[in-house]
């Protein structure tokens, strides 16, 4: 039989699979369930295609894992800047930590994680301005004249602000809970990749010792 027909008459559930879903098939692999009446190149082919997809979805994994730690390493940044302030003490000083938070945004991809760094920004960034609004209105009345960012002070509660960068540490914490169940679903794949290397040899190791009982038998 030709190597097509061979691909052809393997069961569906032994065939390559969807990249697009290989978590479903790749759930399988490291079973020799339907696979004795392969030829050598047949299974072969099969175990080539189970492995090509375990080796996609850790790549996906291990890809995910990388992004978790480039978005941690943003929050943590930005929570070191905002703690910086502790809390602002002016309209600049306002203004910074919003430049800061859009930094942070822009660095984000979207998803969860940044819908909800905005969230954070819009209320406590948006709260601060209303305080440094009605600071200006006072000043600029005081002084008669335009007044810039570095005159413009605010009282902002020490503790408030706390909260505040917490909320953003706190976004750090639900990557890590993410990031730890990836890990064992990555964990698991790797070790159905080494299953899946173990039953191709072993497979292979007793239709060799077919052909060497026939080859005697001669």
């Amino acid at each position: 039989m030709t190597l097509l027909g061979q691909i052809q008459n393997t069961p569906n559930s032994l065939r390559f699979v969807d990249p697009t879903s290989p978590t479903k098939e790749a759930e399988g692999v490291g079973s020799s369930e339907g696979v004795q009446n392969l030829t050598a190149e047949g299974l072969l082919l099969y175990c080539q295609a189970q492995l090509n997809n375990l080796d996609r979805e850790i790549h996906v994994l291990l890809s995910a894992q990388q992004g978790d730690v480039d978005q941690k390493d943003v929050l943590s940044k930005l929570q070191g800047t905002l703690n910086g302030y502790a809390p602002p003490a002016s309209e600049k000083d306002i203004n910074e930590c919003e430049a800061a938070y859009n930094k942070a945004i822009d660095a984000l991809p979207d998803g969860e994680i940044r819908n909800d760094l905005i969230k954070q920004r819009d209320k406590a960034i948006g709260e601060l301005k209303e305080l440094a609004a009605k600071a200006r209105a006072d000043l600029e009345e005081k002084e008669g004249r335009p007044v810039n960012p570095s005159e413009v002070k605010v009282e902002v509660n020490s503790m408030t602000w706390e909260a505040t960068t917490g909320e953003v540490g706190r976004l750090g914490e639900r990557i890590s809970g993410d990031a730890e169940l990836r890990m064992i679903k990555l964990q698991s794949f790797v070790s159905k990749r080494q299953s899946a290397i173990q039953l191709t040899t072993n497979l292979m190791s007793k239709f060799n010792q077919g052909l060497d009982s026939v080859v005697k038998n001669m």
